[in-house]
């Protein structure tokens, strides 16, 4: 604790565990956040330069014996402050937040509650997010709610953003406010009771306007929200023509209302087509239909998954004229039926994702590391695996194999190290006919890591 840093400042940092030598090294993913271990077992200093945007960067411990799994580290050109304790009753509470300041807390037990003092304003907008899955993985299923001086509760919130809640609330009088956070597993089990634990970690912040709608990319950056050019496209004739990639925002504001994009000359090209709504804090129930110029429906997604915001990949036919089309499923319009539409350009190539984050092994002991495998538009072809930023005595064998129109879906690539070793590396897919390699992912954007080790 804190699970975040602010830029252009220092900051103390606690781990949490046992530490059975000390110093440790310390491997950041971001190359503008500096970490130093203090003289205290589990204590650190965070420094990140002036200038980092709101980001997960991600941070890994190691020594001889071994390293831990990566963990999320949020940084942010806010101001940041850490949850006193006690503060499980409202009479408890000795501090006043700020608006625009950034607090993180820890539910560090089972039924652990914290409350947090507000300053509002009548008439004035107010709004508050809580940042739990999003970007710090924790386990918790947070519960947001808005107290007035006397402890009712005004307004709460539970999924706003996913797991994750958000609050808005206009205030009638000037006075003092509370915010309670709380929480179940995002896992659900048999107990029935408010829950905590060494990782339940948040993110709080709270501010005088609406509540942001704010999306994460790929590497764990914080999208700011997207002005709209000219007016909704809410008929064929209003709607421009695609140019990849898109990257759009707008509300469907009335009933019955539906915004068009036109798909034209774009033949043979593999679409991923995506739109954020519930994700990004949205209350519209995402709809997406592709259609063609007789109106006839070609591909439609409402949920993807256990998500509601629908994402679809399509392969354009040909370059006639072709309708993206957003609704909301219930046909309902608000100026909070926000949604992002991103649409980008699917390259033929190969999706190669490494289930596992950290291996451990032995010196000179070979070992496999799989790789799941996903065809992107038939792609077929010989294929080498390449081992990037291994020691120059790391061999690696299995390396070749061809990918058919049946497969496979997984291949393992053999590894040995014959010397002590550990640190990041990728392993990169050399495709035939393909200049570009393609790297191998890890289940998150801290890559993957060898810890290869001597044993005593």
């Amino acid at each position: 604790m804190p699970a975040g840093a602010t830029a252009g400042a220092s900051t103390p940092v606690d781990a949490s565990g046992t530490f059975t030598s000390w110093p440790v090294q310390i491997w950041c993913s971001h190359p503008g956040v500096h970490w130093k271990c203090l003289e205290k077992a589990g204590s650190f200093e965070v420094s990140v330069n002036a200038g980092v945007r709101d980001q997960v960067a991600w941070v890994r411990l190691y020594n001889e014996a071994g390293a831990t799994p990566a963990k999320p580290f949020y940084v942010s050109p806010r101001a940041t402050k850490t949850e006193k304790e006690p503060n499980d009753r409202i009479l408890e509470v000795t501090e006043t937040l700020h608006d625009n300041e950034v607090t993180y807390g820890l539910l560090e037990k089972n039924g652990d509650v914290d409350h947090y003092r507000l300053a509002l304003r009548a008439g004035e907008p107010f709004s508050a997010t809580l940042d739990a899955t999003r970007s710090l993985r924790s386990p918790l299923d947070a519960h947001l709610q808005l107290l007035d001086e006397r402890g009712f509760v005004l307004t709460e919130n539970l999924d706003r953003y996913g797991y994750d809640p958000g609050i808005a609330f206009q205030p009638k009088k000037d006075g003092t406010y509370y915010l309670r956070v709380f929480g179940f597993p995002v896992e659900p089990d048999s107990t029935i009771s408010f829950r905590g634990g060494a990782d339940w970690c948040y993110r709080l912040q709270w501010q005088r306007s609406q509540l942001p709608f704010d999306a994460f990319n790929a590497e764990g950056i914080l999208l700011p929200s997207v002005a709209p050019e000219g007016p909704s496209p809410t008929s064929k004739d209003s709607a421009a023509t695609v140019s990849l990639p898109l990257d759009t925002q707008r509300a469907i504001l009335h009933n019955k209302e539906t915004h068009f994009y036109r798909i034209q000359n774009l033949g043979g090209k593999s679409l991923e087509i995506q739109l954020l709504a519930q994700s990004i804090g949205s209350y519209l129930d995402a709809t997406l239909t592709i259609t063609n110029k007789e109106g006839k429906q070609v591909s439609f997604q409402d949920d993807d998954k256990t998500n509601r915001d629908p994402k679809l990949v399509w392969q354009v036919p040909d370059n006639e004229e072709y309708w993206v089309s957003v609704s909301d499923f219930h046909k309902l319009g608000s100026e909070d039926r926000v949604y992002r539409l991103q649409i980008r350009e699917r390259l033929t190539s190969l999706l190669a994702t490494a289930p596992a984050e950290l291996k451990e092994s032995k010196a000179n002991e070979e070992f496999e590391w799989s790789i799941a495998l996903e065809r992107i538009n038939n792609w077929t072809g010989d294929v080498e695996v390449l081992g990037v930023g291994l020691p120059a005595d790391a061999v690696l064998t299995n390396t070749q194999f061809a990918v058919t129109k049946d497969g496979p879906k997984a291949h393992a690539v053999k590894v040995k190290l014959p010397t002590p070793w550990q640190g990041p590396f990728a392993l990169q897919l050399k495709l035939a006919g393909i200049e570009t390699p393609v790297t191998v992912a890890g289940p998150t954007q801290a890559g993957v890591w060898i810890s290869n080790v001597v044993t005593k």
